[in-house]
């Protein structure tokens, strides 16, 4: 099946890279349970400002009448559930509906897709903060797969990358999304060797290894296990450490942040030995879940190394979202709530949207496993070691 893109925005490229289930995606449109119009600010592009600004008759100063200019011209949101003002009482877009799908201002035509551009090619996928988009990636049975083609791609403004270690960081992708795609294993497991594979390769890199021979070692396939040193170990205080640090984030959904206060009350009074005791259930819809919950966060996030040589904070982000998953599954477990896959989904999908897609709570957790000695990639891999799917 083709890769089909929204339209505007785009340029020839020669490679595009997408996921095999990239293109089997709909917008639910007015059947969606969380408008993707309700609670963002939507920043409107130049070109789309323009456009709605020059609009003529009754449509026209109803946009005008609902555009703040400054400091960057967005959407005025009203009530209290934020609603964007062009959203109708069906759920459906007003902008479309009356000016057409090439009228839609840049973030609105791309959402829920995101793209990012290395140099002669470049990648698309599909964010988890839509319900629509998390159903179709969380609910697949089949390993994730590449593909390419040569097409067209959103515009993105190209950042300056090394061409070898954009080479290495795809290489270390690869053999990855093998690792964490290793079936034979629990997902904690492949995710523990994967983060002591990333600290190798980072250690490379700042130990001065030339980008040539870095380039080379990527490409060869990495150890089969990685022994991890042999220390004693809380789980629960790095457990704390990383929920606390979610609980300092601002987010949209009130209810998101007392699911996770709640979580933090319980782990408080939870003895390291009553923590691992509590084995969650291992359905296989559950730890492909977890699997693909993973590769997602691996495609959409590792190979931004290419710019900031940074491959193992993309790990420990992988790392750090998969506990919190791991922990609010057997919290639910613990106080007989039923964890089932809409509500696994529900959450992976609450994790994009109120962290994801906030540029001030990915800081603050990209901040927090930089400098909380209680989020070290050690104290992180230690935990995986702890967990139990």
């Amino acid at each position: 099946m083709p890769c089909v893109l929204p339209q505007g925005f785009f340029i020839l490229i020669m490679k595009l890279l997408y996921p095999d289930y990239y293109p089997s995606f709909h917008c639910l449109a007015s059947a969606c349970h969380d408008n993707c119009c309700l609670g963002w600010e939507i920043d409107i592009d130049p070109d789309a400002y323009a456009n709605y600004i020059a609009q003529p008759g009754a449509f026209g100063e109803k946009l005008r009448a609902n555009i703040q200019a400054d400091p960057t011209p967005h959407f005025r949101l009203c009530g209290k559930d934020e609603r964007c003002p062009f959203l109708n009482a069906q759920n459906l877009c007003e902008i479309h509906i009356r000016l057409g799908e090439q009228a839609l201002c840049r973030i609105c035509t791309m959402h829920p897709r995101f793209a990012e551009q290395f140099g002669d090619f470049a990648e698309i996928g599909l964010g988890l903060a839509c319900e629509s988009a998390a159903r179709l990636i969380l609910s697949r049975s089949q390993p994730m797969q590449l593909i390419e083609s040569e097409g067209t791609a959103p515009f993105e403004e190209q950042q300056p990358f090394e061409p070898a270690l954009r080479t290495g960081v795809f290489h270390a992708r690869k053999h990855l999304m093998l690792l964490l795609q290793q079936r034979t294993l629990p997902v904690s497991q492949r995710l523990l060797q994967a983060l002591l594979y990333g600290q190798e390769l980072q250690a490379l890199l700042e130990t001065g290894t030339s980008l040539d021979s870095f380039c080379q070692i990527c490409a060869q396939e990495p150890p089969a296990e990685y022994p991890l040193p042999l220390v004693y170990f809380n789980p629960c205080e790095t457990l704390c450490a990383l929920l606390n640090t979610f609980l300092q984030m601002e987010y949209l959904d009130s209810h998101w942040n007392a699911e996770l206060s709640a979580c933090a009350q319980w782990l408080s009074q939870c003895s390291p030995a009553q923590l691992c005791a509590l084995q969650p259930p291992a359905e296989s819809w559950c730890v492909l879940l977890y699997e693909q919950f993973c590769i997602y966060l691996l495609f959409r996030y590792f190979a931004k190394a290419s710019f900031d040589w940074d491959m193992l904070g993309k790990l420990q982000l992988i790392a750090a979202a998969f506990s919190l998953l791991y922990l609010l599954q057997i919290h639910s477990v613990h106080i007989g709530e039923p964890w089932d896959f809409s509500k696994a989904c529900h959450i992976a999908k609450s994790f994009s949207k109120e962290v994801e897609y906030s540029e001030e709570n990915m800081e603050l957790l990209q901040q927090a496993l930089t400098e909380q000695p209680l989020l070290t990639p050690l104290r992180l891999s230690l935990l995986l070691s702890a967990l139990h799917i």
